[in-house]
Order: structure tokens, then C-alpha cells, then sequence
């Protein structure tokens, strides 16, 4: 994928950007079948210095090898240009993902300090807040939900073929749309985001608003 993700720490006012992994789609028509993410991802904190470079790793060729959602990275931070790795990261991302601090500037003088649970989804499923779910009457023609729609049903019955027929269907018509709105002149403006220098950051007082008033209808259950 090309470009980067932004997220914003409002308490701590810290920024971290990082850069995004391929999705691969596996076993169309030989070896093991499923989708997941792999390649080498960045994430950076300029207020801190931490940087964490994580690999998400492919299952080996044909399934023959390997497993399913491995992750593997380390964390250092630079500071006059010294670069002193802190911690290192393994596991799978849909299952449990460990973080084990590291004492030492270097290689040769690393020393393990003490490995904990960084994410663990079991507990993160039984723990997670109560969602609210949005009525049909409530969500946009534009809502990922709609769009992806028959992709995230082909997912579920486990058919790749038809889930990628799909993804290419949308990815197209997003083109055709960018081609028709450049002929008619027409500026995109999104409804819930707006740029601010470079940039993407949401319209919090239009998305608030947005909720307040879909929920008072009780479009929410």
C-alpha cells in the first residue's frame, strides 16, 4: 500500500506515523487458502524519538511451512545519532502479540529484562466495550460497510474468488468515479475530514454533530 497511517495521542500529544503492510490473498487454487498481511512496517514518534520496525511474515510457499500471522520487530530510539534498541516484538497478530525490554546499546550486550503480554485478542474480545451498531437508515452510501459489503460476505463464507471479484469491482468504480468528478470539474470534499497542511485530520464538531443526531432518531441499537 502506498502512503502512511497517522495516529494522534490527544493526552500525551504525541504522533505516531507508520507505513502500511500488503494485504496478500493465499490459495486461489493450490496450497493453504486465507488472506494476511505481510512486509515491513515503520512507526515513528517524532516527541519521543521511538521507533518500532516490524515484519509481518508470509506463510511459506504453497502453506508448506511456516504459520499464519507471524510479526517480529524491534523498538530502539536514536538520540545524536545513537541508535539504542529497547525492546523487541514476536507472536501473531491475531492471537497474541509479546514485548520483551532489552538492557544494552548493542547486540553483544543485550540482556533480556522481562517479556510480557503486549496483545493478547482473547481478552481483548472479552473485555471490549459494547459497539454501537448503526441501523441501515443511519449509514452513508459511502460507509465502509456498504462498500465492502459483498467482499466482507464472501470473506466470511470463505470464498477468496469471489471476494477478490469483488475488491476489484469496488477499486474500479472508485476510478471511474475520480475520472467522471475530473471531467465535470468537480472538487471532492469529503464529510468528515479535512486536510490541514499535508495532512488528513476529522471534522470532530461535524462528526459529533453527525452522531448526536442519529442517535436522538435512534438510529443506534
Amino acid at each position: 500500500f502506498v502512503g502512511h497511517r497517522r495516529i494522534h495521542l490527544r493526552e500525551s500529544g504525541e504522533e505516531y506515523v507508520m507505513t502500511v503492510p500488503s494485504l496478500q490473498y493465499r490459495g486461489l487454487f493450490v496450497g493453504s487458502r486465507g488472506a494476511e498481511w505481510v512486509g515491513k512496517v515503520k512507526v515513528k514518534c517524532e516527541k519521543t524519538n521511538l521507533v518500532c520496525k516490524l515484519e509481518f511474515k508470509p506463510l511459506g510457499w504453497l502453506g508448506m511451512w511456516g504459520e499464519w500471522h507471524r510479526v517480529d520487530g524491534q523498538i530502539y530510539y536514536k538520540r545524536e545519532g545513537k541508535k539504542t534498541q529497547v525492546g523487541t516484538v514476536k507472536g501473531h497478530w491475531d492471537s497474541m502479540v509479546f514485548y520483551t525490554e532489552l538492557e544494552g546499546s548493542t547486540k553483544s550486550a543485550e540482556k533480556a529484562l522481562e517479556e510480557m503480554i503486549l496483545y493478547n485478542f482473547d481478552h481483548a474480545a472479552v473485555e471490549k466495550k459494547p459497539t454501537l451498531i448503526p441501523t441501515p437508515d443511519a449509514v452513508l452510501e459511502t460507509d465502509s460497510l456498504v462498500v465492502w459489503k459483498r467482499m466482507s460476505e464472501a470473506l466470511e463464507l470463505g470464498d477468496m474468488k469471489l471476494a477478490n471479484q469483488e475488491k476489484r469491482l469496488v477499486e474500479q468504480l472508485q476510478r471511474d468515479q475520480v475520472e467522471e468528478r475530473k471531467k465535470a470539474g468537480v472538487v471532492w470534499e469529503p464529510v468528515f475530514f479535512g486536510t490541514k497542511g499535508v495532512k488528513w485530520s476529522p471534522k470532530e464538531d461535524v462528526i459529533h454533530k453527525f452522531f448526536k443526531d442519529k442517535m436522538s432518531l435512534g438510529y443506534f441499537e
